[in-house]
């Protein structure tokens, strides 16, 4: 795998996974993600994340970071656009949360309930379980991860931590 920078959008495996976003047409893609690196871990708790599902998993963080209005300085124009295009919930959105929500013991609203909230409620809702799949699963790369092995053996460890560090607080939302 290649990596040219301490950043979570610089190396091979978030870029191949941001390309193809481009055939996505919404953000449910990024909640798979972390539902995708969760199952991983919880399917073999002995085993280390295999470091390109680690690095995809930070390059979907730095998504929900943008979408929370703080996004790295090196997020890519391309993305931005395709997220300007995506920046919404639908019925495939919340029924991945309620499939991550059974799987994963974490809180999200039942797609149930979903018709006695405003859009704007649907929204922050969105917006909180993105944040909280993001936040689990950056601990988990950072704990749990191929990704992290390699970094401990480079000299720019100590880098790459504070960056990831610097991705889960920018993915870290107050609820309103």
């Amino acid at each position: 795998m290649g990596y040219w920078g301490i950043k979570a959008l610089e190396n091979d495996s978030a870029q191949d996974w941001i390309y193809g976003l481009e055939e996505e047409k919404n953000l449910a893609v990024v909640a798979l993600k972390f539902g995708e690196l969760v199952s991983t871990y919880q399917a073999n708790k002995e085993e280390s994340l295999d470091d390109g599902l680690a690095a995809e998993a930070l390059a979907a963080a730095e998504i929900v970071s943008a979408l929370l209005g703080k996004p790295s300085y090196v997020f890519p124009p391309k993305l931005k656009k395709w997220l300007e295009k995506n920046q919404t919930y639908n019925k495939e959105l919340i029924a991945v949360f309620d499939k991550l929500a059974k799987v994963n013991a974490l809180a999200t609203k039942p797609e149930t309930l979903w018709k006695d909230y405003t859009k704007e409620q649907k929204w922050d809702i969105v917006l909180d379980s993105l944040s909280e799949y993001a936040i689990a699963s950056i601990d988990l790369v950072l704990s749990k991860s191929e990704l992290a092995e390699l970094w401990k053996e480079s000299a720019d460890y100590e880098k790459w931590m504070q960056e990831v560090k610097k991705l889960k607080n920018r993915c870290t939302r107050k609820s309103n």
